[in-house]
């Protein structure tokens, strides 16, 4: 008898948990919050959304700020708000574990985060994006902050020693900074060597991804030219795409009308519509993809070619803080053998000195310089003592460690397929 009783009631609750989790997944999918509202935020009763805390909103803001600087610990964020006046729910204090989740919670940006997915939230949001990344680098970068103990070494925690692969450190002696391996595997024959020998070679490094400013500006706007002619093409493949969007969405609605006037049956309604909706998905992802595109494909160029007419500015600086941030731009895996630097150029950086080294031996034997039909030249690009070099003397520069590799057989247009900027640089280099 009893397990009869129970079974209605099981039966009840699982209902209602169904419920609940079916009106939960709606409020997510409008992007409402369908729980309590988070520290910072108030639930509305009548309207049932939430809206900012006029009075805890600027703590939790200050809390962000205060992270994202790098100076301070969970513990000092803690100690530092707490005396503020920011509390919990029930005016408690908040503990260091509150103010983690506080700082990785993307809610504060408006975004949603729930049941490990996420959902554009409709709420206001206190804090911007590039604010929450600020803090989200920070907590990447730093899995101990930085005691008022340590002196603040050019090179510490940057170099390894290129022997036992121990890290490097520095000590002061007489006035000078000397750099060391630490030796914690065992004995290492690597004598110390003055952080000024080692500054030294890494601004001697710098100078070779330097690139003047009239080649940089002359090739910013080679991609300036090409990234508005993709323009022109994206634009024109994003219009097909929305057409057929807004297409699909017209025969959606034919059929949910056929459907009710009986005209299908509930099977037919379900798989013609079921082939729509997933031509509409492949459609959006598709219409995504041409947006991103349109985003990350010149910028890394543009930023590339910045950095190179920055390079021999800063090496050319006396600011170790800027040689070194610029050092770990280029160079990875740095090591110390020797008392001599050696480290892995990271791409792009690498092919430019690889392109001025070929430049050099063959320009002695070009005869003149063609551009193939490109804009031509400027005049103040030209190179001292150097003689123009044909397009078939630069044919070669970018076979082997090309960055579309392609076989003997590959199509002779794919050649010209590569990203614009660096294929110039490379085939047609008299302004090197």
């Amino acid at each position: 008898m009893a397990c009869n009783e129970r079974g209605p009631v099981q039966y009840y609750v699982d209902n209602l948990s169904e419920n609940i989790k079916r009106g939960h997944r709606q409020k997510l999918k409008n992007g409402i919050w369908p729980q309590k509202a988070p520290l910072g935020y108030l639930n509305d009763k009548i309207t049932k959304n939430i809206y900012v805390d006029p009075i805890k909103s600027s703590l939790v803001r200050k809390a962000f700020e205060a992270y994202a600087t790098g100076d301070f610990t969970f513990a000092q964020v803690r100690r530092k708000i707490n005396d503020l006046g920011l509390t919990g729910y029930r005016d408690g204090l908040l503990s260091i574990s509150n103010y983690q989740y506080l700082l990785k919670n993307p809610f504060y940006h408006g975004l949603i985060r729930y049941s490990g997915e996420f959902y554009e939230g409709k709420h206001e949001p206190i804090i911007s994006k590039k604010l929450f990344d600020d803090v989200q680098d920070v907590m990447t970068r730093k899995s101990k902050p930085k005691t008022k103990e340590l002196k603040s070494y050019t090179y510490r925690g940057l170099l390894h020693c290129g022997e036992c692969g121990c890290f490097i450190t520095t000590e002061t002696q007489k006035g000078h900074n000397y750099l060391r391996c630490t030796k914690r595997k065992g004995p290492c024959s690597q004598k110390y060597v003055r952080e000024e020998v080692i500054t030294s070679q890494i601004q001697t490094e710098l100078k070779k991804y330097s690139l003047s400013d009239a080649v940089a500006d002359w090739l910013i706007a080679e991609t300036e030219k090409d990234k508005t002619e993709n323009d022109k093409l994206l634009k024109n493949q994003t219009d097909k795409v929305n057409i057929g969007v807004s297409e699909i969405d017209a025969k959606l609605d034919k059929l949910m009308t056929a459907y009710l006037e009986n005209a299908l049956t509930l099977p037919e309604y379900q798989e013609t519509k079921n082939i729509l909706v997933t031509k509409k998905h492949t459609l959006s992802d598709k219409l995504a993809s041409l947006e991103r595109i349109s985003t990350i494909r010149f910028e890394p160029v543009i930023n590339f070619l910045n950095d190179c007419k920055q390079a021999g500015i800063v090496a050319e600086s006396n600011d170790p803080a800027k040689i070194r941030s610029f050092f770990q731009k280029v160079g990875s895996n740095p090591l110390v053998r020797d008392r001599t630097l050696a480290y892995a150029p990271r791409p792009p950086f690498a092919f430019v000195p690889e392109i001025y080294q070929n430049a050099k031996q063959n320009a002695g034997r070009a005869t003149g310089g063609v551009w193939g039909g490109m804009s031509p030249c400027p005049q103040s690009v030209v190179c001292d003592d150097t003689i123009p070099l044909t397009e078939t003397d630069f044919s070669f520069l970018r076979r082997g460690r090309d960055l579309n590799p392609r076989g003997a057989c590959a199509p002779a247009a794919f050649r010209e397929r590569c990203l614009r900027p660096l294929s110039h640089l490379s085939r047609k280099p008299c302004c090197l």
